[in-house]
């Protein structure tokens, strides 16, 4: 989805063009940049708007003068320091004051949260309509209707529904859509926001996983020794951290219902039940391989059919029988259309395991981890999240001066990136930018890159 491009060290990694606060109350804008000391910009796949928190120092009492109680908007443009790199921009909402604090005599720091102008608007508005289609399709409606948004699609989600908003704001309404949707394979969409385009972007998770790195030639780093380049790219691409929390929970997906279960739908009209086992290996994790979703070199899955209880794989034992209700036939007799929960087919209904069980596995160790920012913000496409990444980590090696240091195979690997917390500081003179990622990946390396 994004390419990326080398950009040399600077003294600033970026300026603030312009952060302009405008307000209801007053008849002209205000020029904040010079009273800005930290940005910090959050981008997340789950969600289809912006957040973030700005600190100002104030010397000119702007907060009472301006009478800010949020709901004032800051545009904000920024451009990165590396070569060749084009402006990018974004408008936000005051959500909260978050404090207010003395700096010294004569000046106060002021800490507001931020949240994306759709995000904002679409708080403003409550979404009770009927529509039918694919769910896509539907998304796109509403964003273009509601707020003026265009959205850019990848994959191809295979059901159409018929459905009625129940009560909910645009977005949350085009998140509940997202949810009913997957592809003919069972992978879920996601519908996200990105800091460098304006578009929103809905894709599923399939494309995403089987999406090239974006750092193919120079991989970012982690070695307990000491890393020596002579190479100013992979020096700069060195984590500067990381960390990792709920790893490999096998039991609560055991418990979910995710890796072997037996699930029954049940149509209340024609008193109808759609059974079905539910096989992690079979339904997930084996197509993954076979369909080459998997990069070639990663495709030793975490999870096999060695774990086994009386000789028998988990995978294939009935853990769980789980029972929903799968839908009235409300649209029968008008349309062919399925309701929201409502499937036509068993494989479909399947599929809505199968798209959950994805999701979910993904999530199954993730690592967030620093890096320097400057290779982020320079281009026209995003390079953040819905990007994958690929990272190495070494054992530690008694000649750190050696290039061909041996990697651990387990945490080294191409991860998907689902969440980026973008911090833009003034320091002292100059302006530092910094990310931290949370990414994922569904299996381990089989080759070395």
């Amino acid at each position: 989805m994004s390419s990326f491009t080398g950009a040399p060290e600077t003294i600033s990694d970026f300026v603030f063009d312009t952060v302009l606060f405008t307000s209801p109350f007053l008849d002209r804008s205000i020029e904040l940049k010079n009273n800005v000391t930290d940005l910090e910009i959050f981008e997340d796949l789950n969600f289809p708007y912006l957040t973030g928190r700005i600190m100002l120092v104030d010397d000119s009492g702007f907060l009472t003068n301006a009478d800010v109680i949020g709901g004032e908007t800051i545009f904000i443009k920024i451009t990165c320091s590396s070569k060749d790199a084009k402006p990018f921009s974004k408008t936000f909402y005051i959500s909260e004051i978050l404090s207010t604090s003395k700096v010294n005599e004569i000046s106060e720091g002021h800490i507001f949260n931020l949240i994306e102008d759709i995000g904002f608007e679409s708080n403003l508005q409550n979404l009770n309509k009927s529509y039918n289609g694919k769910c896509g399709t539907i998304i796109e409606k509403i964003a273009s209707n509601f707020l003026n948004k265009d959205i850019t699609k990848f994959g191809v989600d295979t059901q159409s529904v018929k459905l009625i908003v129940p009560n909910l704001s645009p977005i949350e309404a085009m998140m509940w859509i997202r949810d009913r949707a997957t592809t003919i394979n069972g992978y879920p969409f996601y519908l996200f926001s990105t800091l460098i385009t304006d578009t929103l972007k809905y894709v599923d998770l399939g494309t995403l996983i089987n999406t090239p790195v974006i750092n193919p030639d120079v991989p970012y780093r982690y070695s307990s020794t000491p890393f020596f380049s002579d190479d100013e790219t992979a020096k700069r691409r060195i984590l500067l951290g990381f960390d990792q929390n709920e790893i490999n929970n096998l039991y609560r997906y055991i418990q979910r219902g995710l890796i072997g279960a037996q699930y029954e739908y049940i149509d209340t009209v024609k008193n109808r039940r759609n059974t079905f086992q539910f096989d992690v290996t079979k339904d997930l994790l084996d197509p993954l391989v076979k369909n080459s979703v998997l990069p070639r070199n990663q495709n030793n899955i975490m999870y096999g059919p060695r774990y086994k209880l009386n000789e028998k794989p988990y995978n294939q034992l009935s853990s769980r029988k789980i029972t929903r209700i799968g839908g009235s036939s409300a649209y029968v007799d008008q349309t062919s259309f399925n309701s929201y929960k409502e499937s036509e087919l068993l494989s479909d209904y399947k599929n809505n395991v199968t798209s959950q069980a994805m999701k979910e596995l993904l999530a199954n160790a993730p690592i967030t981890f620093a890096v320097k920012g400057l290779d982020f913000i320079g281009g026209e496409e995003h390079s953040t999240v819905g990007n994958n990444l690929r990272i190495h980590f070494t054992f530690p090696n008694p000649d750190p001066t050696l290039a061909d240091q041996l990697l651990d195979q387990k945490k080294s690997g191409d991860y998907l990136i689902f969440a980026t917390h973008h911090t833009f500081k003034k320091d002292t003179d100059t302006f530092k930018h910094y990310v931290k990622m949370t990414g994922s990946k569904l299996a381990n390396y089989t080759d070395i890159v």
